[in-house]
């Protein structure tokens, strides 16, 4: 036995020695009990890991015995003769999973509170990451090489622990027609003619091929100053409340603010309703599309966030691709991480609240597809996220061959780029799974089997207490 293997059974030897017994039916966590399924009155546990219902049909493993601790009892980390973690380490990160889950429940309201007065006005909504998400990222990390000696160096390892989602509105006509008469390309604006050209290929009009050749040419332009337009919001309150932290902490002055590269119009707001603005820290931000996609935030405003990071020495990671560097080939690794096969369109950003509770707050148009595309990658990487209604759907997900996957993934990708043009205003035509594919992955099935899946878990829960299970 090798050196590595001998540390790592001697640390496991107390905890399997410690299973040996018969617990009691009930297992107390906190000031909740969890329930033993009432068919198996008294248990030997023979095993450092058993199986948690935490939601129905979703599980994870835990150690009851060791339960209600405050740290784990041994280090958690990957085997790395087998790459794969042990079973009293599976038990272990559960039982972490557990009680960080519990303690985001805890200061759910206040970081809730937080998030709704520095996004005033926006249609947001708040979630505390629970148990089995927390134990998915959680061996993720391990499984990569980091190691977990408390609940505390867990919990550092999750940059969400409290989840914000911003849906922003829809854009109208009457958006596109004040973009069309305001926009600029090449220092010059459109033409009455170039003006209804636009218009008529965003309505999916006939265009004859010269006005077709004009359509595609101003079309992507276009496009960006919508996105723009629409997230013209929710950026200026992350300048705002980026900036207001760094003039209460000293990191910057409103002086030095006025004479950097910040937009007068920020400036301005900022010095009008200082006072309103709730003081808000980025530590990250991720400006996602697919290769061809539309991105939530413009060049303009990254190079916006660029400046406040210049005035107030906050130097976060920016994840984005610009229009300039989109089709290079030499593009640097946040450049290649900001473009996603799969077309995932999203905007987001990790900040520290005002208690040190780290928060995601997702940027995102009211498309539905936004809510069911990441069911085909947990389909691939056999995630526990999902239900039985999806079983047909990840078979013929997971029987895809590496080509056939990078296929799909393009039509995934078309299918973003259509909702996103209807979040902006205009008409599109949907895409179309090819022939080739089983009919169970196309869009309509995803977003369908998805509402199904979501009635039967708000029945499930009805009632639903989480609860430890014995195997027969």
């Amino acid at each position: 036995m090798g050196l590595i293997s001998k540390v790592l059974s001697a640390a496991a030897k107390p905890v399997r020695s410690a299973f040996k017994c018969k617990p009691k039916v009930k297992v107390k966590l906190g000031n909740d009990y969890l329930p033993f399924d009432e068919a198996k009155k008294s248990v030997n546990f023979s095993t450092t890991a058993v199986q948690y219902n935490v939601k129905p049909d979703i599980t994870m493993p835990v150690a009851p015995l060791t339960l209600n601790g405050s740290k784990p009892v041994i280090r958690i980390r990957k085997n790395y003769l087998t790459d794969k973690l042990d079973e009293p380490v599976k038990g272990e990160l559960g039982n972490v999973s557990i009680r960080l889950a519990k303690r985001y429940k805890d200061i759910l309201p206040d970081a809730k509170k937080e998030i709704q007065e520095i996004f005033p006005g926006s249609d947001i909504s708040v979630r505390a990451k629970g148990a089995n998400s927390v134990y998915s990222k959680l061996e993720k990390k391990v499984l990569k090489g980091k190691v977990i000696r408390s609940d505390s160096v867990a919990s550092s390892m999750i940059r969400d622990a409290i989840g914000g989602r911003i849906t922003m509105k829809n854009l109208t006509t009457a958006d596109i027609v004040d973009t069309l008469k305001t926009i600029k390309i090449d220092n010059k604006a459109l033409t009455a003619d170039e003006q209804k050209i636009m218009m008529k290929f965003f309505n999916l009009e006939p265009l004859t091929q010269a006005e077709l050749k004009i359509a595609q040419k101003y079309s992507r332009t276009v496009k960006l100053a919508l996105a723009e337009k629409q997230s013209a919001p929710v950026f200026n309150q992350v300048m705002l409340s980026s900036l207001k932290h760094a003039v209460e902490t000293g990191a910057a002055t409103i002086e030095q603010i006025e004479k950097s590269g910040v937009s007068p119009a920020i400036v301005k707001e900022l010095k009008l309703n200082y006072n309103k603005i709730k003081p808000m820290k980025i530590t990250e931000l991720e400006n996602y599309t697919g290769h061809n996609g539309i991105p939530y935030f413009s060049d303009k405003q990254i190079a916006q966030f660029r400046e406040m990071q210049l005035v107030t020495g906050n130097n976060f990671d920016i994840v984005t691709c610009s229009e300039a560097r989109r089709f290079s080939q030499s593009l640097t690794p946040l450049e290649q991480q900001a473009l996603k096969d799969s077309g995932y369109t999203t905007s987001q950003f990790n900040v520290e609240l005002s208690d040190g509770t780290l928060a995601e707050i997702q940027v995102r148009g009211k498309g539905p597809f936004g809510e069911v595309e990441h069911i085909a990658y947990d389909s691939r990487r056999n995630k526990n996220t999902l239900g039985a209604v999806y079983d047909e759907y990840q078979a013929a997900a997971k029987g895809l061959s590496p080509d056939e996957y990078n296929e799909y993934n393009k039509y995934l990708s078309a299918c973003y780029d259509y909702y996103r043009d209807l979040e902006l205003g205009i008409q599109a035509a949907k895409p179309q799974l090819p022939a080739k594919f089983n009919p169970i992955l196309s869009e309509d099935n995803m977003i369908r089997l998805h509402a199904i899946d979501d009635a039967q878990q708000t029945a499930k829960k009805a009632g639903f207490v989480p609860h430890i299970s014995i195997a027969a």
